[in-house]
């Protein structure tokens, strides 16, 4: 989950999250990776690629009123922190992006198209996943 990656970056500032919104699968997973947080869950995903979605109005409603409640209650919820150091599991689907990615320093190679690299933080794993990224990116026409 996108959030949780996020949300230990800025548990490490002892930072906690406090709402978040989106469909009903990512507010279910948000409350039982960070406890009672607020939520709003906005859309009711039906397909990958699909969603029903709420009116704007009553979306916006629910953000504003679940925002309120969580600066609220922000005393209350805890940082979300994961122990150090980090390590980083990323299986590409292109052997070629897992060998260039495999010479990056700290980085070890765990099977022809998995790589495993170790950070002291989120901070750094963060920095590396930026650079790992920027291998897949495809050139610019």
């Amino acid at each position: 989950m996108q959030a949780g990656f996020e949300a230990a970056i800025a548990g490490d500032f002892g930072v906690p999250v406090v709402f978040l919104s989106g469909d009903q699968t990512a507010c279910q997973e948000a409350r039982q990776l960070f406890g009672q947080i607020e939520t709003a869950t906005v859309k009711h995903a039906i397909g990958f690629y699909s969603a029903e979605m709420l009116p704007p109005e009553e979306s916006q409603r629910l953000i504003r009123d679940g925002v309120k409640r969580a600066v609220e209650r922000r005393a209350e919820i805890k940082p979300y922190k994961i122990s150090h150091p980090v390590q980083l599991e990323i299986r590409f689907n292109d052997v070629v992006i897992a060998e260039l990615a495999s010479y990056l320093p700290g980085v070890g190679r765990t099977s022809g198209n998995t790589i495993v690299f170790t950070g002291h933080d989120m901070s750094e794993v963060s920095r590396f996943l930026i650079a790992v990224l920027y291998l897949r990116m495809p050139e610019d026409k």
